[in-house]
């Protein structure tokens, strides 16, 4: 989404005003929030932009995307399996060789 929208990640500037106010949503496309811009009609993949909202009376109210979801999903199992509590993963299956036990 970011690269075919000129390196920035389009935003809806209302959904930002409602989690942050006028002044956050002004800040949209400046240096303050340099790699967003804001959601226009020539944006592309719009439905993969900052077009979720989460917002108040969670503590801090964001916009986020379809991505933020998986990378967060991502993390939480990566954390998960490194502490060992995911169970085991499937045994590959496939031909193996019966070993041959050499008698003398």
């Amino acid at each position: 989404v970011i690269s075919t929208n000129g390196g920035k990640m389009p935003a809806d500037v209302d959904l930002v005003r409602a989690t942050g106010g006028e002044a956050v949503a002004a800040r949209v496309d400046t240096a303050y929030y340099p790699r967003q811009t804001p959601l226009t009609p020539d944006s592309r993949l719009v439905f993969l932009g900052d077009v979720l909202i989460l917002p108040e009376p969670y503590p801090r109210p964001c916009v986020f995307s379809v991505g933020d979801i998986f990378i967060t999903l991502g993390g939480c199992w990566l954390v998960l399996a490194l502490m060992g509590v995911l169970p085991a993963g499937r045994k590959m299956r496939g031909r193996r060789r019966k070993s041959r036990a050499v008698t003398a």
